[in-house]
C-alpha cells in the first residue's frame, strides 16, 4: 500500500496524486496531460513496492500511463514507451518478476487479446515508418534483456523480436542504428549461456560490426 511503501508523511501527497490520476485526469488524449500522468507515475515508480502493490495492480492508473489505443501522435506514443523503459531499466535483477508482469501488461491494458506484448511491439511498432518509435522500442525491448534470462525468455518467444532485430532493413538514423546496436548488445551479454553457443556466435558477429556496420541476415535461433 501507499502507507506501508515509505513514511506516513509521504505517503499522503503520494495518495493525492494517484487519486488525482485516477479520477480526474483518467486515459486523457491531450499530450500535455499525459505527459504530466507519466512524469507521476514514472516518478511514483521509482519506489519498487509502489510500482509492485500500487500501479500494477490497479488497471485503471495503468490505462493512465499506456494505453495507446487513441493517440495520434507519434511523439507522445514514444514517450510513454520510453517511460517504460525507464522503469524496467531502473529494477534490479531481483525484481525482475516485478518488470516481466509490467510488461506483460502493455499489450494487455492496449486489449490486444492473445497477442504477446514482444509481438504487439514487433507488429506495431519496430516496423514503424517513424524512427522515434523504433528507437523506444528498442529501449524497451533493452530493459527487458537487462531483467537476465525472465527477460530473455519472453522476448526470443516471439519472431516479432527478431524478424526486425535480424532481418530488418538497415536503420535509417543514427540514433536508430545506436538504439538497435545497444539491445543486440544487451541480448548477448544477458543470454551467455542461455541461447545456443552457434546463436552466440552469430550476435558476436553483428556487435563486431559495430552500429553502422550491421547488415540484414537470416538466423535460425534456437534455446538450449
Amino acid at each position: 500500500t501507499l502507507e506501508d511503501s515509505d513514511d506516513t508523511s509521504a505517503s499522503i501527497p503520494r495518495q493525492r496524486v494517484v487519486q488525482y490520476i485516477r479520477n480526474e485526469m483518467g486515459v486523457t488524449t491531450s499530450e500535455s496531460d499525459r505527459l504530466a500522468v507519466v512524469h507521476a507515475l514514472v516518478q511514483l515508480s521509482s519506489i519498487t513496492r509502489l510500482l509492485d502493490q500500487v500501479i500494477l495492480r490497479d488497471e485503471v492508473l495503468r490505462s493512465c500511463w499506456w494505453d495507446m489505443r487513441r493517440l495520434s501522435s507519434p511523439k507522445l506514443q514514444a514517450a510513454i514507451l520510453s517511460s517504460i523503459a525507464q522503469v524496467l531499466s531502473g529494477l534490479s535483477p531481483s525484481d525482475a518478476s516485478i518488470g516481466i508482469r509490467m510488461y506483460t501488461y502493455l499489450a494487455m491494458d492496449n486489449h490486444e487479446t492473445g497477442t504477446s506484448t514482444t509481438d504487439w511491439l514487433g507488429s506495431k511498432y519496430s516496423k514503424s515508418p517513424m524512427p522515434e518509435l523504433r528507437i523506444a522500442t528498442y529501449a524497451v525491448w533493452s530493459a527487458v534483456a537487462r531483467l537476465g534470462s525472465a527477460g530473455v525468455t519472453v522476448l526470443s518467444t516471439s519472431a516479432e523480436f527478431w524478424n526486425p532485430l535480424l532481418e530488418g532493413p538497415r536503420e535509417t538514423t543514427t540514433d536508430a542504428r545506436i538504439a538497435k546496436y545497444d539491445l543486440i548488445y544487451t541480448l548477448y551479454e544477458s543470454s551467455k549461456g542461455f541461447l545456443a553457443k552457434s546463436f552466440q556466435t552469430k550476435l558476436e558477429k553483428l556487435i563486431a560490426l559495430g552500429p553502422h556496420g550491421i547488415q540484414a541476415g537470416t538466423y535460425d535461433v534456437a534455446i538450449e
